[in-house]
């Protein structure tokens, strides 16, 4: 027996499926089996050969580099068998442009190249102009401030700056008549730097080159840049030569690849996977690598049906490849009934990670005003992949790449940003959730750094799996599954709950005696908006439960309408220990506890319901600009889109008192009558 055991264990390591216990572990929403082939089939080689092809584009919004990079799309989506591959076109505010020859030259007595777009194509800031000069190099610090060209002649020069030429272009070229710039600038996401060779995307306004004002900017790296200011200070004077041919077109179109997987029965809901494709080059990982991540998904699920080893989804899975943000908001505005037809968006922006440091996979937590199942089912999902490839023992085989690392897999969750394609699903008027995946490399990406030689092929097949195994499941999913998505959800509201409740008692536990009441306020509303968003993800289930069998929906509901009266209970025992430590705090502190009641301001906004009018459109872009200086921008883009015609003030009120201490009703007020005065608002009153 144990000879036998000893022989088994190899073969239950080499399926996965066997965790840290010993004890198998079974997938949480899938077969084990198509968990399986899944695994076997999916190549991160293929995706890291397909991100290798379309990095080596340079693929600006509306560029032929992005045409061209389109057209290899939509030729390998039919060629993996998805339909109806079409590229869109959309119009878009800015120009066109496409570099057809730049070059960068220190004339030292033996002339020394500085920058070469044909070697490196961020070389030449996105937006520059046409330019033959040959000029003085002028050092100007930053080259943001009135300050920086205090005492320096700048006029007919090129300056030298370590700000990033977007804003250094208004004072160094627009006001104070520099030919052009060289910015030796560079981005640090989330506190991490590029390394001093890096040369970092640079860009200037398009509005000034739509206009047809002169202008360039050249991109070096931090190195480079040293080594030129340290000539200057010194005291030499060099001189530069420019050599900029590009190519500017207006009026442009913003363009994306769209195809299909289509389903067999659900025709009212479907999946949309997406990618934003466009980047400078190289933008291996940020985003040529989540663009090949959507062609083997949609490669893998179609191998499978061929061979028999899966049925065709019931739901259709649509693929779309985009400009990021700008062409997913446009075809929204050309097509807002669009929206209502999908269940969900698995956007995938940056698949391959960092091959020689750690990968850590991130997922974007849904906003506050959306509140449905998307994040428990990622979260499931990641804690299974987590299992095949754990800190504590060598990974599955069926988890790692021939070619890549075999480090351990982790998801960690961030808040919610505004940094992708997610946004445009999640905002009010489309309204899909979105599950928003990440492999992300932050030292590399908007830099010359971020090449196919720094992808991780295992990072780039592990994507795939997280991305086919969320979207296999809501492709199929009925009220047959329901109660293991509801078991997810109790697991994700549990840690939910468990947080606001403990941000709850945190903020009332620093009160002192004179405001120890408005504390309590606060830290009711946190609790109760925590609460009625937990309703909200219960409520999203609803829609998942399509009938397989005679009588199947009306009791997965019953079982959800269980689960909320569950939440109910919990919620009534939650405030009853918030205000039991509330009256104690006031003891403790010489207080006298007060009845939590609406103020009299509270009451009069409670009768008046705001109603967004604007539709979806050109005009909407507006609306989403459109922020109160006192609010702020997270507050303002908040209320915009809890904003749904059934909430009133008051409701706008206490959510964003939940979130920040110092809103005033009156803030919230003058902010949507700001809304009405631009005719985008409805005001009504309640009886």
């Amino acid at each position: 027996m144990r000879r036998c055991a000893e022989h088994l264990l190899p073969l239950l390591l080499m399926v996965g499926l066997l965790d840290r216990a010993g004890a198998i572990s079974h997938p949480p929403l899938l077969p084990s089996e198509l968990v399986e082939q899944l695994l076997t089939e999916a190549s991160g080689e293929r995706v890291w050969e397909t991100a290798a092809v379309l990095a080596a584009f340079p693929r600006y919004p509306a560029s032929q580099g992005f045409d061209r990079a389109a057209e290899i799309v939509a030729e390998r989506a039919r060629a993996v068998g998805l339909t109806d591959v079409r590229i869109l076109s959309f119009p878009t505010d800015v120009p066109a442009w496409d570099v057809r020859r730049g070059e960068l030259w220190l004339l030292d007595a033996e002339p020394v190249k500085l920058a070469d777009a044909s070697d490196i194509p961020l070389s030449v800031a996105q937006y520059s102009r046409d330019a033959q000069v040959e000029a003085e190099l002028v050092w100007v610090g930053a080259g943001t401030s009135e300050a920086d060209y205090r005492d320096r002649d700048v006029r007919g020069k090129i300056v030298l700056a370590s700000g990033p030429p977007h804003d250094v272009e208004p004072l160094a070229i627009a006001r104070h008549g520099a030919l052009g710039l060289i910015s030796e600038a560079q981005s640090a996401f989330f506190g991490i730097a590029p390394s001093e060779e890096a040369v970092a995307w640079g860009r200037l306004s398009p509005e000034r080159a739509r206009a047809g004002a002169p202008g360039f900017a050249f991109m070096i790296s931090p190195a480079r840049g040293r080594m030129l200011r340290d000539r200057l200070a010194r005291g030499e004077r060099l001189r530069v030569r420019a050599h900029l041919q590009v190519d500017l077109r207006w009026p442009a179109q913003v363009k994306m690849v769209v195809a299909a997987l289509p389903g067999t029965r659900i025709r009212d809901q479907e999946i949309v996977f997406t990618a934003h494709l466009d980047h400078p080059a190289p933008g291996a990982n940020d985003n040529a690598s989540g663009s090949a991540v959507l062609l083997e998904i949609a490669r893998v699920l179609q191998t499978l049906i061929r061979q028999g080893k899966m049925a065709p989804p019931l739901r259709t899975i649509r693929f779309w490849w985009v400009t990021e943000i700008e062409s997913t908001y446009r075809y929204f505005f050309a097509h807002p009934e669009e929206a209502q037809r999908l269940l969900i968006n698995i956007n995938i922006d940056q698949a391959g990670g960092d091959r020689h440091g750690r990968t850590d996979f991130i997922a974007i937590r849904q906003p506050i005003w959306m509140a449905t199942f998307a994040d428990d089912l990622i979260r499931a999902i990641a804690r299974f992949a987590s299992d095949l490839a754990p800190v504590s023992r060598t990974p599955s085989p069926l988890f790692v790449a021939p070619k890549g690392t075999r480090d351990p897999f982790t998801l960690q969750f961030w808040p919610y940003a505004p940094l992708s394609d997610h946004l445009v699903f999640e905002t009010g008027g489309i309204g899909v959730p979105s599950i928003s995946v990440a492999a992300p490399s932050l030292r590399y990406i908007h830099t010359s750094e971020d090449t196919v030689e720094r992808l991780d092929p295992t990072a780039l097949k592990r994507m795939v799996f997280l991305g086919a195994a969320c979207g296999l499941f809501l492709a199929n999913v009925t009220a047959r599954d329901l109660p293991k998505l509801l078991a997810e959800v109790r697991e994700g509201g549990a840690e939910r709950l468990g947080e606001a409740e403990a941000r709850a008692l945190r903020w009332i536990a620093e009160s002192t005696r004179q405001d120890i009441h408005t504390r309590f306020k606060r830290a009711y509303h946190i609790l109760q908006q925590a609460y009625e968003r937990e309703g909200r993800i219960l409520a999203s289930l609803a829609k998942l439960a399509v009938a397989d069998g005679a009588s199947e929906p009306v009791a997965a509901l019953k079982q959800e309408s269980s689960f909320v009266w569950h939440l109910f209970a919990l919620q009534e025992a939650a405030v009853r220990l918030l205000t039991e430590q509330y009256e104690r705090l006031c003891r403790m502190l010489g207080a006298t506890p007060r009845e939590l009641e609406p103020e009299a301001e509270e009451m009069r906004l409670y009768r008046l319901v705001p109603k967004r009018t604007l539709p979806l459109g050109p005009g909407f872009r507006a609306w989403l600009d459109f922020d109160s200086p006192r609010l702020g921008p997270k507050l303002s883009t908040l209320i915009k889109n809890l904003m749904d015609g059934e909430r009133s003030l008051a409701h706008l009120y206490w959510a964003a008192l939940a979130e920040s201490e110092a809103v005033t009703p009156t803030d919230v007020e003058a902010f949507v009558n700001e809304l009405r005065a631009k005719g985008w608002v409805t005001l009504e009153e309640r009886q």
